[in-house]
């Protein structure tokens, strides 16, 4: 069966097939990745920092980021603040041009990197894996790291383990090792705050303790051994002398060679004119207010 004018038509032109999905160039991919931030999709430039999983970022969309996450339409939620993230120290690349006109024909190596590894040369991009040290932020290619095997950087000479290594845009499996060394560095950093903790509060009770006994021995014994030690020496106690000066005043008192208190030479005027036996009191026009001493005294 054929169409009009005589043309056979073929199969894919009458049957509509399931169009296939469109596959990612995977070093484009790698390219951009290495080139762009992370988070806003700006090209990348220093000071250029790194989170524990090993994506890059530019510290300053990320200083953004932290300070109004609503602005971003998504964004990594595991960065908390500015300690998630690692400023990295890259060495420049002397041989690098810069980017190419592109008006011009000239030819144009996207994988031309800015930044090398300091130990063996290679430029830091996606052709070589590349890895970070968490401790002290110094950038080099895996290359490095397992032919001139040390425990201390190559580069600034700062000690690290295994598991401070962080792989640089990872893949599917290398993604799985970065989580899990994130998450015993951040398990072994809470167990650190918690010691150090627990030993300020120590020191904190044992200064308490040494200040309070330091300031007992300049008041001297205890309440308890002072009387004991007061009890021990011969003598009027400070009960006993204070009982025998109100005695001693009571006997004055009922022994008192005066008849009044006017005739009291101790006594003050102002003292003396509260009784009606004063001079003033004998000379008053009204009766006392008390006695009603007709004699007015």
């Amino acid at each position: 069966m054929g169409c009009d004018g005589g043309t056979i038509p073929k199969r894919i032109e009458l049957v509509r097939t399931k169009k296939k999905a469109e596959k990612v160039d995977k070093d484009a991919k790698n390219i951009a990745n290495w080139q762009f931030c992370h988070l806003s999709q700006m090209p990348l430039q220093e000071p250029i920092v790194a989170c524990e999983l090993g994506w890059l970022y530019n510290k300053e969309n990320v200083i953004e980021y932290l300070l109004d996450r609503a602005s971003f339409e998504s964004g990594p939620q595991y960065i908390r603040s500015m300690k998630d993230l690692k400023e990295l120290k890259l060495t420049p690349n002397k041989n690098y041009k810069g980017p190419c006109d592109e008006k011009r024909d000239d030819y144009r190596d996207l994988n031309a990197s800015k930044w090398v590894c300091p130990v063996t040369g290679l430029e830091i991009n996606a052709s070589y894996s590349c890895c970070l040290l968490w401790k002290c932020g110094c950038v080099f290619t895996e290359k490095a790291l397992k032919e001139v095997k040390s425990e201390t950087c190559h580069a600034c000479g700062c000690k690290f383990e295994e598991e401070d290594i962080v792989s640089l845009i990872p893949d599917e499996e290398v993604i799985r090792v970065n989580e899990e060394r994130m998450c015993g560095r951040r398990e072994k950093a809470k167990l650190s705050r918690k010691s150090k903790k627990a030993e300020k509060k120590k020191l904190t009770v044992e200064e308490d303790e040494e200040s309070g006994a330091t300031a007992g021995a300049a008041a001297g014994p205890p309440p308890a051994k002072k009387m004991a030690r007061e009890a021990s020496v011969p003598g009027p106690s400070k009960a006993s002398t204070v009982a025998p000066n109100i005695a001693q005043i009571a006997r004055e008192a009922v022994t008192k060679p005066y008849k009044t208190i006017q005739d009291d030479p101790k006594a003050s005027k102002v003292y003396k004119n509260l009784f009606n036996t004063c001079e003033d009191a004998k000379t008053r026009p009204t009766a006392h207010w008390i006695s009603c001493n007709p004699q007015y005294y």
